[in-house]
């Protein structure tokens, strides 16, 4: 019952709706850029949903729960290892790490350490720095 409630409630469905259609085709680093500029607030405002759901449901859950989307991430990332991004790390590695910085840029927000208004470039230009072929570093 809290699992459905959880991930089936009118506001995690429409967000998640919206970022599936987000269109990732094209330049690998583009569509990066826009799946990090419409992904981050969703992230900060579904923080205390998925803080409530692990602590109620397994982690093997929440991360079937999550496979989807981390699926189409790592599709982009490896597609973009064909010739736009970083080749030397893993893709399911590189997909870890925009999870964590999304995540870590929404407790800032949240804990008043990152102005709002500052974390979409903030976000923007980490990423892809972290994400370039080693050998444009």
């Amino acid at each position: 019952m809290f699992e459905l409630r959880v991930y089936h409630n009118p506001y995690t469905v429409v967000h998640v709706m919206e970022l599936a259609g987000v269109d990732l085709t094209g330049d690998p680093r583009e569509a990066l850029r826009t799946l990090v500029e419409s992904s981050w607030r969703l992230i900060a405002d579904a923080d205390a949903v998925l803080q409530a759901a692990q602590s109620v449901l397994p982690p093997g859950r929440i991360r079937e729960l999550h496979a989807k989307p981390a699926q189409r991430v790592e599709e982009l990332i490896r597609r973009g290892q064909e010739g736009a991004l970083r080749t030397d790390l893993p893709a399911c590695w590189l997909v870890s790490v925009l999870y964590h910085v999304l995540k870590g840029a929404a407790a800032d927000v949240s804990g008043g350490r990152l102005d709002p208004s500052d974390a979409q470039r903030f976000l923007v230009a980490t990423v892809l720095v972290a994400y370039a072929d080693a050998e444009e570093l």
